[in-house]
Order: structure tokens, then C-alpha cells, then sequence
């Protein structure tokens, strides 16, 4: 899940759905939600989600990475983009990582953005994140690697603060 100017997105991994919901303001109801699903699809109207994962967000666009992405490098992708605009998904696209980034069973989970880069756990037990650089303008991805974590085991989770 992920929190940007003033909305909740949670990925719902059952229905592949996103959903966008507005915080309130009252500190007396925190935990009165009001939420809208999405269903994000491209412009050939394409899901882009496989069983949604992590959500991260940067200069208003929205990255959330596919569990059960399409290994032959169609939609799906590893890794999904949208527009976000007052708590709306707009634009959804294939974020355009290269699949032969990632060995065999590799399932992408974590998601993060910081600093200009995305960086991307793999819940397999492969031991990298993939790191690719923002485009601040159009938020498209681009330069994206490998690189060894050290982490082992199953890695879900990432944040940078």
C-alpha cells in the first residue's frame, strides 16, 4: 500500500484490482474508508494486473508491481504504470522491464521509489532487486538492472526513508 496527497492505494492481489482511498480528515472516524477499485487497463484495454503485489509512487505516477507476470514480455508486465490524478487511476501501461532481467520463478513483490530510481524485491529466491532509473517527466522507466542484495531467503517488502 502506499499513501500520496491525501489517498490510500491498496492492491487487492485476489481481484487485481487497485483501490484508491481518500483519507479522511476527522480524527475522530480514522478508520472510516470510502474506496474506489480500478481495474487497470491500457489503451487496447488490456488488464495490467496479475495478482498486484507492492505499490509505490513518484511525481504522481503509480507503480505497482505483478506477482504473475507474463514471461514472454507481453501485458502484464513485471511492473505496471499509471497516472494518478485526485486519488484516480489513469493511463495504466506496462512499466516495460525487460524480462530477462529475472532467472526462472521469479516473482516480483516489493516496490519502492526514491530519489529518481525504482527499486523492485523478488519474492523467489533469486537474491537481487532490480533497480531502474524515473524519467521525472513522463515517469517511463528506463536503465533497469540487476543487482545483488545479500538478502536471502524470500524478500516481500521495501521501503526507503
Amino acid at each position: 500500500m502506499a499513501i500520496n496527497n491525501g489517498y490510500l492505494y491498496v492492491a487487492d492481489t485476489a481481484n487485481n484490482v487497485i483501490f484508491s482511498c481518500p483519507l479522511t480528515t476527522d480524527s475522530n472516524t480514522p478508520n472510516s474508508f470510502s474506496c474506489t477499485s480500478y481495474s487497470p487497463r491500457n489503451s487496447q484495454n488490456v488488464l495490467e494486473a496479475a495478482n498486484p503485489r507492492g505499490i509505490a509512487i513518484y511525481n504522481n505516477y503509480l507503480y505497482f508491481t505483478n506477482f504473475n507476470f507474463n514471461t514472454s514480455g507481453s501485458d502484464p508486465g513485471i511492473a505496471t504504470i499509471c497516472s494518478i490524478n485526485s486519488g484516480s487511476l489513469s493511463s495504466c501501461s506496462n512499466a516495460g522491464i525487460d524480462v530477462s532481467l529475472l532467472n526462472g520463478s521469479s516473482h516480483p513483490a516489493g516496490v519502492t521509489a526514491f530519489n529518481g530510481h525504482l527499486y523492485i524485491t523478488d519474492q523467489s529466491t533469486n537474491n537481487y532487486i532490480l533497480v531502474c532509473t524515473i524519467n521525472n517527466t513522463n515517469g517511463s522507466l528506463s536503465d533497469c538492472s540487476r543487482t545483488a542484495s545479500g538478502i536471502t531467503g524470500t524478500p516481500i517488502g521495501i521501503s526507503i526513508f
